[in-house]
């Protein structure tokens, strides 16, 4: 029998697409759907769940009214199902039993009525395609399911399992539920089918757990969603503290910081866009998760002799690579790893170089509104470089690097400086050589669904980084350098805070924590007294010249710290504090 439902992606095809919960040590994770249907790594069934109101059964696969969101900035996802007197909502997230992964999940009744929670075990994956379920019942409130264990915290009130029928028809009727006597049933019939009913009273919440079939659970004892969510910011904070004026804009560089944090422990390829995902990780001031992997990448790179840019794409990657890895050696701050690969980055800098130097070429560029791709990708491998020689105490190859990058923007009009920019695209911020600008970050954002955009099963780097990662990757990037951008293309190492200052952002209050910087890390704030920015400023740790010309032109200083009015915008500067007046 063909089953009267299926997930999310074949019900309501505008909402298909998965999301993934995972825990931090172990990215391997649990895939959610749009309607919160669960399936567990390489399983052929997914978990359902249905909400019996005082009106009738009410299905997330297909119902209209679902909405989901990631609650917190970690990989936390948040599905709410309206009933008549309120809404029903699940939460699902990872967490580690004896050192094993396994899926929470939390219903709560936000409703005053209580409601019939239906757990349902179902042979279907969340693409809608056929699946195997075997199960065997091992008590009243645990089910292994096709290697994996459902346990309850107490007994089901009802239990019941068809393969022959779905039981959702006779959920919906109000039938009986039955299990047979035999203590293990194979799915061999036309629909195996398990089905455990729970009620959830107004105002509680019940909670479940999949894990391995092997590992019994204790859900009493679990961390619920709340603890993890605050155990997540916990984490990706540690690597500094952003907080933006538009609240919105904080809680997704949040959750893009987060999604860096789910690479997987073993090395990475070099292909792909890798380099985004390596500067983004640095930048986000979790350099130190590259500790483990980052040295066996150098050694690849070495034994391959870098990669080939046979064509703009190819290019575009081998520039990626050589800025983002360059960025993540000098934020990891391991001097021998940096020597090691600057041999490597230099004949990758080559690869790119040589398109640049045909005279037919820059006689085209001088013409052309827009500069040769291949000018941007060499302007963004020759910036990841003069970082890191600059880093290792050669500045004189600094130095050449800038001339010749500068000699390029007179001859091509692109930046000296374009390897720092990013550019918005179809797919999302990348990095390519343009300056993205605040109504575009925001407006992008806006049209992702960041779980499923984000949090996709392609989730991992392996041997190259998926989709989502990268997307996530670009987003961070193009936040953070609304924030702070390094300006390379100086001779002095200079640090840029609120390049291009949002207009949106006039009044707001903008801190930054311990920020990981190029130079060591940053810490500043800025508050305002009527039309005037005022600027507090911790860099004690960067050596570097601060300046903030979108706010004061005329502004910049070498102090460590302290605190100053800036001029603001031009426009209208009224009520100046007298010479000496305090605005702290």
């Amino acid at each position: 029998m063909i089953s009267r439902l299926g997930s999310r992606s074949t019900e309501r095809v505008v909402d298909g697409g998965v999301g993934l919960v995972a825990v931090l040590d172990s990215p391997t994770g649990f895939l959610v759907d749009g309607g919160g249907l669960i399936q567990g790594p390489d399983a052929r069934w997914a978990l359902d769940w249905w909400i019996g109101a005082d009106d009738r059964w009410h299905l997330p696969a297909r119902e209209p009214s679902v909405r989901q969101r990631l609650r917190g900035c970690g990989p936390i996802i948040e599905t709410a199902v309206r009933v008549p007197s309120g809404d029903v909502v699940q939460t699902v997230h990872a967490s580690l039993v004896d050192g094993r992964a396994v899926a929470v999940v939390e219903v709560e009744n936000q409703s005053p009525v209580p409601v019939a929670l239906a757990i349902a075990l179902r042979p279907q994956t969340l693409d809608g395609e056929p699946g195997e379920l075997d199960v065997r019942r091992l008590s009243a409130r645990e089910v292994v399911a096709a290697g994996y264990r459902l346990t309850l915290p107490r007994p089901a009130n009802e239990q019941g399992y068809a393969d022959d029928h779905d039981l959702l028809s006779t959920v919906e009727v109000g039938g009986s539920l039955t299990w047979p006597d035999e203590p293990t049933v194979v799915g061999d019939g036309g629909f195996p089918n398990a089905v455990l009913m729970v009620p959830v009273p107004h105002r509680t919440t019940f909670r479940y757990c999949l894990g391995p079939a092997d590992l019994a659970v204790d859900v009493d004892q679990v961390p619920g969603p709340d603890n993890v969510a605050r155990g997540w910011n916990a984490v990706v904070e540690a690597g500094g503290r952003f907080e933006f004026p538009d609240t919105g804009l904080a809680q997704l560089a949040g959750v893009a910081r987060a999604r860096l944090l789910l690479i997987d422990e073993r090395p990475p390829g070099v292909d792909g866009d890798l380099g985004t995902v390596l500067a983004a990780l640095a930048e986000s001031g979790h350099a130190d998760r590259l500790s483990e992997w980052l040295p066996e990448l150098i050694d690849e790179l070495l034994g391959r002799g870098g990669l080939s840019p046979a064509d703009e794409a190819g290019s575009a990657r081998t520039a990626g690579l050589v800025d983002g890895l360059a960025r993540a050696l000098v934020m990891r701050g391991d001097r021998n790893d940096a020597e090691e690969a600057l041999p490597s980055l230099l004949h990758l800098t080559r690869q790119v170089e040589p398109r640049l130097w045909k005279p037919t070429r820059l006689g085209r560029s001088r013409a052309a509104a827009t500069p040769p791709e291949p000018t941007r990708h060499w302007c963004r491998a020759a910036t990841g470089l003069a970082v890191l020689v600059q880093w290792l105490g050669q500045g004189h190859a600094a130095d050449e690097l800038r001339r010749r990058m500068a000699e390029l923007a007179d001859r091509t009009e692109v930046s000296a400086g374009g390897g720092d920019e990013l550019l918005i695209t179809a797919g999302g911020p990348a990095p390519t050589g343009g300056r993205v600008g605040y109504d575009e970050l925001v407006g992008w954002s806006q049209q992702a669904n960041l779980i499923r955009r984000w949090y996709g099963p392609d989730h991992s780097i392996g041997s190259g980084p998926g989709a989502g990662l990268v997307d996530a990757a670009a987003f961070w990037r193009a936040a953070r350098h609304l924030l702070i951008t390094e300006r390379v293309d100086l001779a002095e190492p200079t640090i840029e805070l609120v390049p291009g200052y949002p207009t949106a952002w006039r009044g707001g209050a903008l801190e930054v924590h311990r920020a990981a910087t190029l130079h060591g890390p940053l810490s500043y704030a800025i508050r305002w007294h009527g039309p005037r920015p005022a600027l507090l400023w911790d860099a004690s740790e960067c050596g570097a010249r601060i300046i903030c010309p979108s706010l004061d032109p005329g502004w910049s200083t070498f102090n460590d710290r302290g605190e100053t009015l800036l001029a603001g915008s031009a426009d209208g500067l009224v009520n100046v504090p007298a010479p000496g007046e305090s605005f702290s």
